[in-house]
Formats: structure tokens, C-alpha cells, sequence
């Protein structure tokens, strides 16, 4: 009993041998040891994979600049609040170094000086904070460092004031000259 064929069975290419139609001198693009039914290469020499092998698409290439911006808007926040910290600490540096100088010179003096008296300039190279000493006396003085430039940009702590009045010393901060930052936001601005 003969079996009944699919009509497009009778459309397919006859099988050829390999070996059969390369010439001798073409042997090698046949791949080694390959029989009548073995693989077949193209004439090309590559393997028909490694065609298809181009580079990235462009759907790749989109997904990882949309993950180098996901992660670059999650972490320029956090490096501009470290330049901003670092940046405070330089006037708190700055500070201090206003209140040795204050202290060396009412050791020679009846009261405490300006900045100009204890040599101190108002700003510093880097010209984030200016200095200034808006009150002193026989028993006190005040010192306020004030944000300017990109440094402005930190609201909370834009003004940083020292004040040592009777021997004590206070320190305070704020969005404003009037220094009313509570004491969690005032340890922050002051690096505690």
C-alpha cells in the first residue's frame, strides 16, 4: 500500500550530497569530516549564526541609558548634599579660626575685635561662605558666616552664627538671617 503524500511534500528541493557538488580545492568551507547528510556551510565560510551577530539594537543601547539616568537622578541629590556638607565644614573651619583670632585679641585688648582688627579677611579662597562679626564687646561677640554663590542653594543652613556672650558659646543656623532653625536642622548645619 503506498502512502499518500502531502501536496507540498512534492514541492521540496531533492537532497544533495555535500561532498558530491564542492569542488576538491573547497573542501575545507564544507567542514571537516562531513558526510552525505552532515552539516551544511554557506559558501561564505561563516557558520549561518554568526550572521546574524550585528552589535546591540537600538531597544539595548535604550535601556541602558534609561538605567545610567535612573541611577544618575538618584545619586546627584545625595553628591550635591555631600559638596554642600563639606562646604560647611570649610565655614565652621573658617569660624573657629575668627574665634581663636577673637580670643588672642582681647587677651591684649579691653574688648573683642572687628575682623579687620583680629586680621581675619571676610572671605576665603573658595568664596562659598562670607565672614562677618556683626556685634562685639567687652563680653561677647557674634559671628555669622553667610552662604553665597552655588553654596545659597542650601536653604536650611545659608547662615551659620557663633555667638559667645559671658563665656558661653551658642551656635545657631537658618534659612534666614534670624538663625530659628530648631535643634535637629541646627545639629545638621553644624556637622553634630
Amino acid at each position: 500500500m503506498k502512502k499518500a503524500m502531502h501536496p507540498l511534500q512534492s514541492l521540496a528541493a531533492p537532497s544533495v550530497s555535500v561532498h558530491s557538488s564542492i569542488p576538491a580545492g573547497c573542501a575545507d568551507l564544507a567542514g571537516a569530516g562531513a558526510g552525505a547528510n552532515g552539516p551544511r556551510t554557506p559558501i561564505s565560510g561563516r557558520p549561518a549564526a554568526a550572521s546574524n551577530i550585528a552589535g546591540f539594537t537600538l531597544i539595548e543601547i535604550t535601556v541602558v541609558v534609561a538605567i545610567v539616568a535612573i541611577l544618575a537622578a538618584l545619586a546627584l541629590p545625595s553628591y550635591l548634599d555631600s559638596v554642600r556638607k563639606a562646604r560647611r565644614g570649610d565655614a565652621i573651619t573658617r569660624i573657629s579660626q575668627v574665634q581663636q583670632a577673637q580670643e588672642r585679641w582681647r587677651a591684649n585688648a579691653a574688648a573683642y575685635g572687628s575682623l579687620t582688627d583680629v586680621g581675619v579677611a571676610a572671605t576665603n579662597a573658595d568664596g562659598h561662605y562670607t565672614l562677618s562679626v556683626p556685634s562685639q564687646s567687652a563680653s561677647g561677640y557674634q559671628i555669622l558666616a553667610t552662604a553665597t554663590g552655588a553654596q545659597a542653594g542650601d536653604a536650611n543652613c545659608r547662615y551659620l552664627q557663633l555667638t559667645m556672650s559671658g563665656g558661653n558659646v551658642s551656635l545657631a543656623s537658618g534659612a534666614t538671617i534670624a538663625v530659628a532653625n530648631a535643634m535637629a536642622a541646627n545639629n545638621r548645619c553644624w556637622n553634630r
